[in-house]
């Protein structure tokens, strides 16, 4: 069922049938977060251009702070459990993590050409931070280096 909920609103948005009292969870558009929410209500909105239905939901635990809302005014994705959000996070951060890879690859064939080439994995690792302190203050990782050789 993954829906955006924004798109769900006007009299030609049909959202799929959700059963009453069911756990659907939400995705944040805006931050990273993903909230349950318990299926409160069913509206069934009759009109000459047809039936509308929307839901109400109920966020957060019993009591004085919960939350009421009807499902459109909820600026997220809908999905109909769990795995069904897991899968479209896992499949997004693939994506992200795919184009930056991409686009670095692409920036270290521009800026070394003939001499860039994908080494293996080394046992020891290089913290990529270093490397900018190293390229910003070329002086202080010079001291720092001859201390560590002198000390060591």
């Amino acid at each position: 069922m993954p829906n955006n909920i924004e798109q769900q609103q006007g009299p030609e948005a049909q959202v799929p049938p959700i059963e009453i009292g069911s756990v659907v969870f939400i995705l944040s558009n805006k931050n990273t977060v993903l909230i349950p929410a318990v299926v409160v209500e069913e509206h069934v909105r009759r009109t000459f251009q047809g039936n509308v239905v929307s839901y109400m939901v109920s966020i957060g635990p019993p009591g004085p702070n919960q939350k009421k809302l009807e499902i459109s005014q909820i600026g997220g994705e809908l999905f109909g459990n769990l795995n069904d959000a897991h899968k479209a996070m896992v499949e997004r951060l693939t994506d992200f993590a795919d184009r930056l890879c991409n686009e670095a690859n692409d920036r270290a064939t521009a800026w070394y050409g003939n001499h860039y080439q994908q080494t293996p994995e080394a046992n020891s690792k290089i913290d990529p931070a270093d490397l900018i302190s190293d390229l910003t203050n070329p002086q202080d990782s010079a001291n720092n280096k001859s201390e560590t050789s002198a000390n060591g």
